[in-house]
């Protein structure tokens, strides 16, 4: 089991103190190494202990004897800077907080917010950083974590906002998460606190609470804006600038968005047969369900290495004053791309995507490859979506037996030997169906776009390629709400 421990340290002081979990005690200065002796004597074991330190602690008094060359590090070389800061950190940590039997300890690095003084040299940390620059850290933190089973964070540490931006990454988190795992979400999360701590050696209760956010089954971009360049809350020139350095994720980014919007919204409107390797049979298709399964975890790494870079701050030295100034990121943007990402593999375990073969026929129930489809609207709680499909192939087996090995349109065929019926197309246009609107209502299965013939005891169904029914139907289900 990988669980993860996550606490932000506001200081290293921190008094020991006699933390209780149900009926076990245990002494030690930080909740995140109680939680963690909890849990390996609950047989919960493998947990790791994430700390995440703002680099203004620099300021704080354990680093007066390194506090110098840290600083020139931080305006030369930050990469540097960085390792070695976690580094010191966690030597402190070690020598001054851990009892000897604590284990599995990272440090995480970010950058502060606000200002901050070191009374004894008067040096000066002066922060210009965006709250979301330093969500959007959060979030990548947590997704390049490997498989979590169970999150713990502590809220009883660090300041006030830094609480506040793990939080909302925290659930921004958990939403992917829920949406990845459509029917097999098993991630446990919690948050866990105490009273503030007033002596040493007194006891703390720790109250671990459960965490839980809803998640929808929604497309998460509210507009057509998928330019990288919408990763940074600056000027236009910025933002152009940037998307002409990322020209290559920024054409995988609006491919992989745009497919995938269409084999979301196939299952959201019911449109079965786009969920099918090759929808048209005789033409490509539009959804290439084996290029998005290629790109979707090198999608996810370019994101967390290209947001990771710009998380880097330009730090300058003017006397006794560091300005401390980084990008300002748009932390929702990189949200919804994570959802998409979610979405796609959600939408692909679920429904077994790419399905093959778009046939079926009808005993007691629908058998065959289309009964993947209504399973999976069954496992994603669209039980309209599933009683819909489920009758209008039941409607189109009626005609089994007018059927040959030729392929036929649903209009031809519905209309064959039936001189009590009507055809649509001999009617006054006035009078004519809202064709939109029946493709929508009837499972995509417009009768003069739709064709169909006998093989194998089963109904096959496909689309006619012809009169650009493909630009058609492409422009209805990417913008359904136009129509």
């Amino acid at each position: 089991m990988n669980i993860y421990i996550l606490q932000v340290l506001g200081r290293f002081d921190y008094r020991k103190v006699k933390f209780r979990i149900g009926d076990e005690e245990y002494e030690t200065t930080l909740t995140s190494i109680a939680l963690q002796k909890y849990l390996s004597n609950s047989s919960e074991s493998g947990s790791k202990i994430i700390l995440l330190a703002p680099t203004s602690l620099i300021t704080m008094k354990e680093f007066d004897n390194n506090r110098s060359e840290l600083l020139k590090l931080y305006v030369d070389d930050y990469s540097k800077f960085k390792e070695r800061f976690s580094i010191e950190v966690e030597n402190l940590i070690q020598s001054q907080l851990v009892d000897s039997d604590a284990n599995d300890i990272n440090i995480y690095v970010f950058e502060s917010m606000g200002k901050y003084r070191d009374r004894d040299t008067n040096i000066v940390l002066e922060y210009h950083i965006d709250p979301n620059t330093i969500k959007t850290g959060f979030i990548n933190l947590l997704m390049s974590l490997d498989n979590p089973s169970q999150f713990y964070v502590d809220i009883s540490t660090g300041l006030n906002q830094y609480i506040n931006l793990m939080m909302d990454a925290y659930r921004g988190y958990i939403v992917q998460r829920k949406l990845s795992r459509l029917e097999s979400y098993h991630l446990k999360t919690y948050y866990t606190l105490t009273k503030p701590v007033k002596e040493e050696g007194e006891e703390c209760k720790i109250y671990i609470q459960e965490y839980d956010v809803k998640a929808f089954l929604e497309w998460p971009f509210k507009n057509s804006r998928y330019s990288i360049s919408n990763l940074l809350n600056e000027d236009p020139n910025s933002k152009k600038k940037f998307c002409k350095e990322q020209q290559e994720l920024n054409g995988l980014i609006y491919r992989f968005i745009s497919y995938t919007k269409l084999c979301f919204n196939s299952v959201k409107y019911n449109i079965p047969i786009l969920l099918f390797e090759r929808p048209f049979i005789d033409g490509e298709g539009w959804i290439e369900y084996d290029w998005l399964s290629n790109k979707v975890d090198i999608l996810k790494e370019e994101l967390i290495n290209i947001t990771n870079g710009l998380l880097k701050p330009v730090v300058k030295k003017s006397g006794d004053t560091y300005t401390v100034k980084s990008r300002s990121l748009n932390y929702n943007y990189l949200l919804n791309l994570y959802i998409t990402i979610s979405l796609y593999n959600g939408l692909r375990t679920t429904l077994g995507l790419p399905l093959r073969n778009p046939s079926f026929k009808i005993n007691r129930y629908v058998e065959g490859p289309f009964k993947s489809v209504i399973e999976g609207y069954k496992k994603l709680n669209l039980p309209l979506n599933n009683r819909f499909l489920d009758r209008d192939l039941r409607e189109i087996w009626i005609y089994y037996d007018k059927l040959g090995s030729d392929w036929t349109t649903l209009s031809e065929l519905m209309n064959k030997g039936n001189n009590n019926g009507y055809d649509d197309r001999k009617k006054p246009s006035i009078y004519k169906s809202d064709e939109v609107r029946n493709f929508f209502a009837h499972s995509g299965f417009l009768r003069d776009i739709t064709m169909a013939r006998k093989k194998n005891g089963c109904i096959e169904i496909r689309y006619d390629v012809k009169e650009k029914t493909l630009e058609r139907i492409g422009n209805w289900i990417k913008n359904p709400e136009n129509y």
